[in-house]
């Protein structure tokens, strides 16, 4: 019988760092473990997208933006924790590194921030976005906004949100 009530896993406190981690267009670059302020990637190209490989371990971050054309890529099991939004633009990959042996069982990305100002379904902007044909290996929790996957995304893994919406074509 709908709706359909599951159980919600815990969230554990964390605490964002202050330190902004910036990549420029088609920059690669890897990443310790730690508390970060803003990380964002710049848009790449299609032959050279903008790289940022964390090496395992648990990111806490402030915000998450990744271009059009960019990668967040985990070459260890990682933990990505985002006290705000998480944004990916158009072509972005989100998952484990090429040729590391992991799958979406060892990425995990929780999103804690709300959509818009006030939290409401119809706010904007949602607390996670992923945008047209982008692709998702992991496990994503967004327990208090909307998990928004635009079409043509391919999302691998295991996906929980308040509310999760999905544009035409999602895998």
């Amino acid at each position: 019988m709908l709706p359909l009530v599951l159980p919600r896993p815990a969230v554990a406190a964390f605490t964002a760092g202050s330190e902004e981690v910036l990549l420029a267009k088609k920059e690669d670059r890897q990443l310790a473990p730690g508390a970060y302020g803003l990380v964002e990637l710049r848009a790449g190209t299609t032959t050279d997208p903008t790289v940022l490989t964390l090496m395992g371990g648990d990111f806490d971050v402030a915000e998450l933006v990744l271009h059009h054309r960019s990668r967040l890529e985990c070459a260890d099991p990682c933990r990505v924790r985002v006290a705000g939004r998480l944004a990916a633009g158009q072509n972005t990959y989100l998952g484990p590194a090429g040729g590391s042996g992991l799958s979406a069982a060892d990425v995990e990305v929780l999103v804690t921030g709300i959509n818009g100002p006030s939290g409401m379904l119809d706010a904007t902007p949602k607390a996670a976005t992923v945008g047209h044909d982008s692709t998702v290996v992991a496990r994503a929790h967004v327990p208090h906004g909307t998990l928004l996957l635009h079409q043509g995304t391919v999302a691998t893994g295991q996906f929980a949100a308040r509310d999760v919406q999905i544009g035409t074509g999602v895998v």
